[in-house]
């Protein structure tokens, strides 16, 4: 039987729970708290109704519960995420996703990225979502997940939390290139360089199949891409809102969050940043990006891009990144 709930699907960093809360808080749910934001500019200090580990679904549509607006991160069934990431098919993982929520859910709201938003989402990733001993034990515990399996969940910085992926998927002789016998053990030039080989490999389609699902003929589904929501937040919340269901929306109170939402997104710009510093430095053109809160992963994919366009960096013993691009010409070599 189909119910009545809105389920909105999203991958991690793609703020999901942001649009949950703006459901519930503009229909007027005593369940929220007045603002959802973290020190991270997440919005995870509000809980919800979030389907993880994807198996609490098939539960909940068995189930009478009933809630208005619920939210689920695709690979329900395959869990690809840990078995092969980097040879995922999104396109058939999240149409087989759509398939089962479009028999089971009233309307699906998808919030999807585009490859121009690799780092914004990324860094959301390994900066915002994060868990607690508390959310394992409510979330986790009892579908039989070790804790020792969410360490990267658990890292309370990217550094960390690199470290543990890359634990995590790559084989242990990885480190041999740079004398470690564990990955944990990676200085900071050791680990840029690491993530800045292996980091973009990780992904197959998973940020442009989109658009090749959206022609699809799948009913009662509002696709809304982060170009979208960078662009035009303002109407792409109102139509969402409107698309679930909730009718009245003051403006200047959409407007307030929507105004206190963007200034805590800091990584929104990443991926130009990051291209803007590539160019500038390849080109020797000054540029500073000393106020830009640039994280390892966006030093690594300087360095990979880089390499990308014939440029080497010279990283041996390079712990601390340059801020400007004077100072990264002079760590670089054409290669032949």
């Amino acid at each position: 039987m189909k119910k009545r709930t809105n389920i909105i699907y999203y991958l991690g960093g793609c703020y999901g729970t942001f649009f949950e809360w703006l459901y519930y808080y503009f229909d007027n749910s005593s369940s929220v708290v007045a603002m959802p934001f973290s020190i991270t500019g997440s919005s995870h200090n509000y809980v919800g109704n979030f389907f993880s580990p994807p198996e609490r679904i098939f539960d909940y549509t068995k189930s009478s519960d009933e809630f208005s607006i619920a939210r689920i991160h695709p690979d329900i069934f395959e869990k690809a995420l840990k078995n092969n990431k980097n040879k995922t098919n999104w396109y058939n993982i999240v149409c087989k996703d759509l398939e089962y929520l479009n028999q089971h859910f009233h309307k699906i709201i998808v919030i999807y990225p585009s490859e121009n938003n690799k780092l914004w989402v990324e860094n959301n990733v390994l900066e915002k979502c994060k868990i607690t001993d508390e959310e394992f034990k409510l979330y986790y515990e009892d579908f039989g997940i070790k804790k020792s399996s969410m360490k990267s969940s658990y890292a309370r910085d990217v550094p960390t939390t690199l470290k543990y992926i890359c634990e995590e998927e790559l084989k242990p002789n990885t480190v041999n290139r740079w004398g470690k016998k564990s990955l944990l053990s990676l200085d900071i030039w050791e680990l840029r360089e690491l993530v800045s080989l292996y980091w973009d490999s990780r992904f197959n389609d998973d940020f442009i199949c989109y658009d090749k699902i959206k022609l699809l003929n799948f009913s009662n589904i509002k696709f809304i891409s982060l170009n979208e929501l960078k662009k035009n937040p303002l109407q792409t919340i109102q139509e969402y809102l409107e698309f679930s269901g909730i009718q009245h929306i003051p403006f200047d109170k959409l407007k307030n969050i929507i105004d206190k939402w963007y200034s805590l997104q800091t990584h929104m710009n990443k991926d130009t940043v990051v291209d803007d510093i590539v160019q500038s430095t390849i080109n020797n053109q000054s540029l500073s990006w000393v106020d830009k809160k640039l994280t390892l992963l966006d030093e690594a994919y300087i360095q990979k891009k880089l390499r990308d366009n014939n440029f080497e960096l010279k990283c041996f013993n390079l712990n601390t990144f340059p801020t400007n691009s004077d100072d990264l010409s002079k760590l670089i070599e054409r290669l032949e």
